[in-house]
């Protein structure tokens, strides 16, 4: 979680400039290419999770550097499980666990509720509920 503006005696909120250098849109992609993590890829140049996030909302060319990593890690951990899958070695349930939670907008499972038919309302009352006064 953030700190909150102003608090000069969290880290990062010094008030100075941002350590962001747009060499760290190739060092991003590169890292998370390698099936890492964003966070991962945070500590090592020194910063949280949360900055990294704030550096994607400023920076574009930074925000498009993470898709691009994301997706290319995501290659690395699908051949990772198909090869499990084609020789059955390894340990498919951890690589399943890591992909559901690394890219979960393909791999989470996802419970979909539809409704079918229709509803029909036949009434619709309005009442206004007082409480009972009781004697103290």
């Amino acid at each position: 979680m953030a700190a909150p503006k102003g608090n000069k005696n969290a880290i990062g909120n010094s008030g100075g400039k941002t350590k962001y250098k747009p060499a760290y849109c190739n060092e991003v992609k590169e890292h998370m290419a390698l099936g890492y993590s964003l966070t991962t890829w945070g500590g090592t140049v020194g910063v949280c999770r949360e900055t990294c996030y704030n550096w994607a909302k400023e920076y574009i060319e930074f925000f498009n550097a993470i898709k691009i990593g994301r997706a290319k890690g995501q290659r690395v951990w699908e051949d990772k499980l198909m090869k499990q899958a084609d020789t059955g070695g390894g340990n498919t349930a951890a690589t399943i666990f890591a992909m559901k939670n690394l890219y979960r907008d393909d791999w989470a499972d996802k419970i979909v509720q539809e409704h079918t038919g229709g509803i029909k309302v036949e009434k619709i009352v309005r009442e206004i509920v007082r409480p009972n006064k009781t004697s103290t």
